[in-house]
């Protein structure tokens, strides 16, 4: 049980992470184009 909220936390986190990271990417290029 303890495992598995952990592991979905860490999932959640992950594609927030990914989501942020695209985004900023997005932006820089944008800028600089």
């Amino acid at each position: 049980m303890n495992k598995n909220i952990i592991g979905g936390m860490l999932k959640r986190f992950k594609i927030i992470a990914d989501k942020y990271r695209d985004r900023r990417k997005r932006c820089r290029s944008d800028s600089l184009s």
